[in-house]
């Protein structure tokens, strides 16, 4: 059974041991032999003023200067000397101090703040000054605690801190602005446990700010991406999120398993990263499920045409065929309109890390999603003219010619008449093009003009001569 005792006794009565205060149950325990001791407030007999100089707080908490200053003038008249009575008044100065844009008030607030401190006894030691002590133990408020936790950091009181940490349960913060405090001072510490703690706080937050931080301070770790989600739940601006999502996805060190889960928590919570940062994530992706996991986030209307464009793009040229068929796939089932450049294509086209059978499939899904006959045909003109291995040119090239009802000449007078870039395999490209070319009368004109013109070199230009006399669109004799 606990023994009554004076808030004034700070030792153990068996073992003068020290004495801690464990506040569910109102009583005071040895830390050595573990003796209970009841606290009862008619044996301290200050009640009043202990109870006055904590509402002062409370009001300094909710920021009412004028509540606190006449909540102030009662702790004076009740006792100017009790410990609280001067933390209040110490408290009043350093807010008032941090509120005031006037240099003398600043000032003055702040020399009143230092007179009020060097009344409190130096260094803060729980024995000696145990009425201090008790005032502290006897706040139940997590809002008091850290107003005062950040009045003692003013003046860099480690002794005091450590002492309303004890107690400190930030979960139960209320207010705002020592909810925001805390937060800048726990990423400053690198507190990341104090961290989440105060996400669950029913404090409000500045929930942009917050999720910034998380983003760029907080520790690559499981946690880091709950604490995304809970932080979008408390109002992230999707413009501002979009702004602080694109640069962490873009510019982070964390792990790529890390990025995407954030990705998709953040994007299925509308917030939703720039096109680069969802092109740079899905060349980091290592597996189908991961891309196809955040293109599933992205359905509606989510992403711009400048965004959707450069998702596109990265599919087409920085997964394998089947994520990319897919995740073309998915695009267009979730209603977006696909425009294929004639830039990606190609870039799709002449990629050295796929075969030619896997960009034909890719191609063709792109086909099939939304392309027409003119696009094919520009696509087409350009691969031709692209540095390509020859094997490698020729099988896309008889792909791409099965996609199209007929060949325009045209490409093929291009690539006669301005291409070198194949060498001595330019007849072999030729051959196949030819083989494909139905409308052939407007390409005599042209053919006519090519060996006094050509750039190829002689024996390429005397193969290729041979060709177009073969093919009958040469005349011999005119030459």
């Amino acid at each position: 059974m606990a023994s009554s005792f004076s808030y004034k006794q700070r030792e153990c009565e068996t073992c003068g041991g020290p004495l801690q205060f464990d506040k569910a149950g109102n009583e005071y325990i040895c830390t050595y032999c573990g003796n209970h001791y009841e606290r009862q407030e008619e044996y301290d007999g200050v009640y009043e003023i202990r109870h006055t100089a904590t509402e002062t707080l409370s009001s300094l908490v909710e920021r009412d200067l004028s509540q606190a200053e006449d909540g102030l003038v009662k702790c004076r008249s009740i006792d100017p000397t009790y410990p609280g009575s001067i933390v209040a008044q110490l408290a009043l100065h350093v807010i008032s101090a941090s509120r005031t844009l006037d240099q003398n008030e600043k000032r003055n607030a702040l020399s009143q703040a230092i007179e009020a401190y060097k009344k409190l006894p130096s260094p803060f030691d729980p024995q000696t000054a145990d009425v201090e002590a008790d005032f502290y133990d006897n706040i139940e408020s997590a809002d008091i605690r850290s107003l005062l936790i950040t009045v003692f950091r003013t003046f860099k009181d480690t002794a005091r801190v450590d002492y309303l940490n004890k107690s400190f349960d930030v979960t139960n913060i209320h207010s705002e602005k020592a909810a925001n405090g805390l937060i800048a001072q726990a990423f400053s510490s690198g507190d990341y446990a104090k961290v989440d703690a105060l996400l669950k706080s029913p404090a409000g937050l500045d929930a942009d700010r917050l999720y910034a931080l998380v983003l760029n301070q907080y520790p690559d770790t499981p946690q880091k991406v709950e604490n995304v989600a809970t932080t979008i739940g408390r109002g992230v601006n999707p413009s501002d999120g979009r702004d602080a999502l694109s640069e962490y996805l873009t510019q982070s060190q964390d792990a790529p398993a890390t990025k995407l889960a954030i990705a998709e928590r953040s994007t299925a919570r509308g917030v939703v990263p720039n096109g680069r940062a969802i092109a740079a994530l899905i060349e980091i992706a290592s597996d189908e499920a991961s891309v196809l996991g955040l293109l599933g986030t992205l359905g509606g209307d989510k992403l711009n045409d400048e965004d959707l464009a450069a998702t596109v793009q990265a599919l087409l040229t920085a997964t394998d065929a089947a994520v990319a068929v897919k995740g073309l796939n998915a695009l267009a089932n979730a209603g977006y309109y696909l425009e294929f450049s004639q830039q990606a294509l190609l870039a799709m086209l002449t990629r050295t890390d796929l075969d030619a059978a896997a960009r034909l499939s890719i191609f063709t899904a792109a086909k099939t999603i939304g392309m027409n006959d003119r696009r094919v045909q520009s696509v087409l003109s350009g691969f031709v003219s692209a540095r390509v291995p020859i094997d490698d040119k020729l099988a896309v090239l008889e792909g791409l010619l099965a996609a199209i009802p007929s060949l325009n000449p045209m490409s093929v007078e291009e690539y006669l008449m301005g291409s070198t870039v194949d060498g001595a395999d330019k007849p072999k490209v030729l051959r196949v093009l030819l083989d494909h070319l139905q409308a052939r009368e407007s390409l005599r004109m042209a053919v006519r003009r090519y060996p006094a013109s050509t750039q190829d070199a002689p024996q390429v230009r005397d193969h290729i001569v041979s060709i177009l006399v073969q093919e009958r669109l040469l005349d011999p004799s005119g030459m």
